[in-house]
């Protein structure tokens, strides 16, 4: 006999909800298997042999309105994840955080593939809203100025920093996998060795970079 209790029927709804949240947090997370696969930024940017040409028709395609809030960049990972791990950045520090199932609601998605699957995190902090998952439009556009065969460029959230300021991403802790965003000016900005652009945003629809990462492990530089 069907059972009318509408607290019983509240309760199915609740966990008919409860389960399919788990099954799209099971399916949209890349697993650390495939986040260890993606290249190093030295592979991703050797192997972005026509950004002449591509940059300026990304910075065009940015200057919509509707995208502005997204950066372009380099796919890469500088270490790899356990089981059970994302990396999440947490107040301009990068790490690795042990996530659990479903994942704390503060911890968003911050960087996507040209396919639109995650790949990086961000806490954010109370108030704040994630920002949406590229739309389709943006999607399409995107593959058709980079090809569908493309593997080394992303889509990231464009970092709110102020005018003539971008990330110069630096080595924190070797050993405990920890990375650092400080803030710098673009003009000059950049660390003496090894530098290397990783993101960038539309400034009008010209090409500015967003970030930068110092890909060196000398002491003195650490």
């Amino acid at each position: 006999m069907a059972n009318h209790d509408p607290f019983f029927s509240r309760r199915l709804l609740d966990l008919d909800y409860i389960y399919l949240s788990y099954c799209v947090y099971e399916t949209i997370k890349m697993t650390h298997q495939l986040y260890n696969t993606l290249p190093t930024l030295s592979e991703a940017s050797e192997a972005f042999t026509n950004r002449g040409e591509l940059l300026p028709r990304l910075a065009q395609l940015f200057a919509a309105p509707e995208y502005r809030k997204y950066a372009f960049g380099l796919v890469h990972h500088h270490y790899d994840l356990l089981l059970g791990e994302w990396m999440v950045t947490t107040d301009r520090i990068s790490a690795p955080e042990l996530i659990s199932s479903p994942p704390d609601p503060s911890i968003v998605v911050d960087r996507w593939t040209a396919q639109s699957e995650p790949f990086e995190y961000a806490r954010v902090s109370p108030g704040d809203q994630a920002l949406p998952p590229p739309p389709e439009g943006l999607l399409k556009s995107f593959e058709e100025i980079v090809g569908k065969e493309n593997k080394y460029l992303g889509m990231f959230t464009a970092p709110n920093l102020g005018l003539g300021k971008m990330y110069c991403e630096a080595i924190v802790d070797d050993a405990k996998r920890k990375q650092v965003l400080n803030v710098v000016d673009m003009a000059g900005g950049k660390e003496p060795c090894l530098s290397i652009d990783a993101a960038w945003v539309s400034d009008g629809g010209i090409v500015a970079v967003a970030q930068v990462c110092v890909n060196c492990r000398r002491a003195d530089h650490m």
